[in-house]
């Protein structure tokens, strides 16, 4: 007999597939998993050995703050990175569930983002408790009624919208708002699917071309060779291109490549406004052959997008073209 939450985690991962009713339910559910993740039974359960070794002086709050910065142990058991994936996506996928980014970016999502915000009753409240309205729910489930649930989802939308004026050079957020996005940019490199838009405009090309192999780099290499016939994709891969200009940590390929040398010349600089990777280009030929590769690689990219060095350093400060030395 199925237990351990099992069914639960069943629903949620088919959670664009159940009535109405149900799925309102779900989504309250998992409001309540990443606003008080101590209750949350599977979490806990199957998370319980990373907990008690990487963070047991961590408030119950910031538990999946603390397993997200842990999640690539060895320890770590697949049950509870499976689940803790789960959790991750519903944080990048329903900024209204985020309490950091709503705590922080608050002033920024009125300013820029007031159009992403979802007026609506949660999720058709008034009735959800309705046994004759959930059995009209489960008869005309269509899957015309499949994408009612799909759209009720802000699908990243608020997320999506800071992302964008993040990498935005007539725009500069407030400080504490860059905090909370680097962490959601960072977070969102652990695996494609948690960047919700890149992954739902994208799919095709990463089904098709990019298995087995980095697919956030092989989308951006797709993209330099103009093989994406995708307008909405297109716009996904620019913006992931210019998050990797503004935080080097959000390209995953560049930081593995350099890692080595972000430690040894770029250590104590800090993390955003493309300080890091101003730090690495200054440092010429002294930066390992396989950073310079890399590098020379997103020059390439970077002019591919035509994406304006000039303006980002008037909003930045920096200088972030290649050193003659290369």
């Amino acid at each position: 007999t199925p237990g351990n939450a099992e069914i639960l985690d069943c629903l949620k991962d088919n959670q664009n597939k159940v009535s109405t009713a149900c799925y309102a339910k779900l989504r309250k559910r998992e409001k309540l998993d990443v606003i008080l993740p101590e209750n949350d039974y599977s979490l806990m359960s199957k998370c319980a050995i990373i907990i008690q070794k990487f963070c047991s002086n961590d408030k119950k709050q910031n538990i999946l703050s603390c397993l997200r910065r842990n999640i690539n142990q060895d320890a770590m058991p697949n049950l509870c990175r499976r689940v803790l994936y789960h959790r991750l996506m519903v944080l990048n996928s329903d900024g209204r569930f985020n309490q950091g980014l709503i705590d922080n970016c608050q002033r920024d999502i009125n300013k820029y983002c007031q159009s992403e915000v979802v007026n609506k009753n949660d999720d058709y409240d008034s009735n959800e408790d309705d046994p004759d309205s959930n059995d009209n729910d489960n008869r005309k489930k269509t899957n015309d009624d499949d994408d009612r649930v799909t759209d009720r989802k802000m699908d990243g939308g608020i997320i999506q919208c800071l992302r964008s004026n993040y990498t935005n050079t007539s725009i500069t957020l407030e400080s504490q708002c860059v905090l909370e996005l680097i962490d959601v940019i960072q977070t969102s490199k652990l695996d494609i699917k948690l960047d919700v838009k890149l992954y739902q405009n994208c799919r095709k090309f990463l089904k098709i071309e990019c298995i087995g192999i980095d697919q956030e780099d092989c989308l951006k290499l797709l993209y330099q060779k103009n093989k994406i016939d995708d307008d909405t994709c297109k716009e996904q891969i620019k913006r992931i291109i210019r998050e990797g200009q503004v935080d080097i940590y959000a390209d995953r390929a560049l930081t593995f490549a350099c890692q080595a040398d972000l430690l040894k010349y770029c250590n104590d600089i800090p993390i955003g406004s493309g300080k890091q990777l101003q730090c690495l280009l200054s440092m010429g030929k002294s930066v390992t052959s396989q950073c310079q590769t890399i590098l020379q690689k997103r020059q390439e990219l970077w002019e591919s997008v035509s994406f304006s060095l000039i303006s980002h350093e008037k909003k930045y400060g920096i200088k972030m073209r290649f050193n003659a030395n290369f």
